[in-house]
């Protein structure tokens, strides 16, 4: 389960240029950016793992000063010069929980006082009290939430926009594509050669055909 303290981490090496693994954004406000965040580890042999679904804050030109991520529940992380006000909360409520419960009928969230201090503790309720969510169990110790998406009435999510690829991302996309072509055809030839297994072999070409496909629309974006 994802918690404060691996967004924090999470935040600090994204400001500094050190992110493990490899986060790919797409700006939803000025202050907002959705992101797919894959772990250090994610591209190891014989590991195909999903990447995290989380929300980073900043101010224009400036270092990422909150995150959201999505889990099983809610987590977040605001850097402590940015409690106070009502921005993030406001970004929480408005922005970020339409967009997650567009494919969520339940937004749930667990606040537990073993994790936080006294005065932590007390503005994560504040927080997600502010933003909408709704208390379904307190058993003193830790807090169960949850907001409902049919909550939102009409509210509509913003869906971000297109900043489209530098020529430059571009060509390394196309490039790594050309090389699994180069290595599945390698597959291919071999297993032909050693087990005329002609099934495994035309789904090889059906990849490739593919592939060589994307790559030549990719080429052609503008």
């Amino acid at each position: 389960m994802i918690t404060e303290k691996d967004i924090r981490k999470l935040l600090q090496d994204i400001n500094k240029n050190k992110a493990g693994g490899q986060v790919i954004t797409r700006p939803l406000t000025e202050k907002i950016e959705y992101a797919r965040i894959w772990s250090e580890n994610a591209f190891s042999e014989n590991k195909i793992t999903e990447p995290s679904t989380g929300y980073l804050i900043r101010d224009k030109d400036s270092p990422y000063w909150g995150a959201v991520l999505v889990d099983a529940s809610l987590c977040w992380y605001v850097l402590p010069q940015y409690h106070k006000g009502n921005v993030f909360p406001d970004l929480l409520r408005e922005i970020i929980i339409p967009h997650i419960l567009q494919h969520k009928p339940v937004l749930w969230l667990t606040i537990s006082q073993a994790e936080y201090s006294v005065k932590e503790f007390s503005y994560m309720k504040k927080i997600a009290l502010a933003s909408g969510f709704k208390i379904i169990r307190d058993n003193g110790k830790e807090l169960k939430m949850a907001i409902e998406a049919a909550s939102l009435g009409k509210r509509e999510y913003i869906s971000g926009k297109n900043t489209g690829l530098s020529e430059r991302r571009k060509q390394e996309i196309s490039r790594t594509i050309t090389s699994f072509i180069r290595k599945l055809r390698f597959f291919e030839l071999e297993i032909t050669l050693k087990t005329a297994n002609l099934e495994a072999v035309e789904d090889f070409k059906e990849v490739e055909e593919r592939l060589e496909r994307l790559n030549l629309n990719l080429r052609n974006q503008k």
